[in-house]
């Protein structure tokens, strides 16, 4: 049995999004005719014996209930949960914080996906490659352009044992020209693995506290509200990595973030052509007494258009 966790941050994040994200949540913005996050459940929904997705983020309960109820309604034999965090805990704090509802089941392998990110999601392929290497996880990459590699999570990989061997979050050199997706997947040992790197992390922040003191500066540092926050990049996969634990699945298909409001465009004509491939019903069609359609095209419920206009494509 498997499930798959998504991380949906909270209302004070995703400003770059704004102003889409005003009146609802990022991951809630329809782009390619749905919600950002319906692309995930729909790819995840595929996956081989996965039973829950879990939702994780700082959001109300009741954000995102009307969604998670028409997702049950729309994929029946998948259990949907939100779980709400309180305080800021990283980007692997959450997920770890909730280990014991996660484990619930004894799932045998987990996927973690960021939400602001819109991609082809061949999730059964990255499943069959982490089982077959049987590491602690298995982290999707994508090949990026070398001027630009600096601005994701980096990583180092041996081509022909699909180790990846080092990974360093926003290089200020260059280091490889493939970049972490955002998409993961580990074995139920990560949540032991994560523990001893929240020890790390707390040993470190405890003995550069005494150093401090015996130096006479004492005083609150910015640093103590996090030493609980778990930083997936930093703390988790960058030591994955240096144990030789992580593995990379290269993902051929399409990958980018949808992090700004502009974003949004080129993600919409991505899964616009996707659903035109899939023949998703939801996709508008010409009519005799209708609009001409060209190409893939969604019109919302309540759109007017007028019988003569010419719509598409990607739009």
């Amino acid at each position: 049995m498997n499930k798959a966790v998504i991380l949906v941050g909270g209302p004070s994040r995703a400003t770059r999004f704004r102003p889409l994200s005003m009146r609802q949540p990022q991951p809630l913005f329809p782009v390619g005719g749905k919600p950002i996050i319906w692309h995930q459940i729909k790819a995840l929904s595929m996956v081989k014996d996965l039973k829950e997705i879990i939702l994780i983020g700082f959001f109300e309960d009741f954000v995102f209930r009307p969604f998670l109820n028409s997702c049950q309604e729309e994929f029946p034999e998948i259990a949907f949960k939100y779980l709400r965090e309180y305080s800021q805990l990283g980007t692997a704090g959450g997920f770890f914080h909730f280990r014991d509802q996660i484990m619930r089941g004894n799932p045998k392998n987990i996927f973690m996906l960021y939400t602001d990110i819109c991609c082809s999601f061949p999730l059964n392929d990255l499943l069959s490659q982490h089982e077959r290497h049987g590491r602690l996880g298995t982290i999707m990459v994508t090949k990026v352009d070398r001027s630009s590699a600096h601005l994701y999570g980096c990583v180092v990989v041996d081509n022909e044992t699909k180790l990846a061997e080092h990974y360093v979050e926003k290089p200020e050199t260059y280091v490889s020209d493939l970049a972490s997706t955002g998409v993961f997947v580990f074995n139920q040992e990560i949540f032991r693995f994560m523990a001893t790197a929240l020890e790390k992390r707390v040993d470190e922040f405890e003995s550069e506290r005494a150093k401090e003191s015996a130096y006479g500066r004492s005083e609150e540092s910015e640093d103590v509200e996090d030493i609980n926050r778990l930083r997936l990049e930093q703390d988790v996969l960058r030591q994955m990595a240096a144990e030789k634990k992580l593995s990379a699945f290269m993902c051929t298909g399409f990958w980018r973030q949808i992090k700004s409001a502009a974003s949004a465009v080129p993600a919409n004509a991505l899964y616009l052509k996707k659903a035109l491939g899939d023949n998703e019903s939801f996709l508008a069609k010409t009519t005799s007494d209708g609009p001409e359609i060209t190409g893939a095209v969604y019109i919302h419920p309540t759109a007017q258009i007028h019988p003569t206009a010419v719509i598409g494509p990607n739009v």
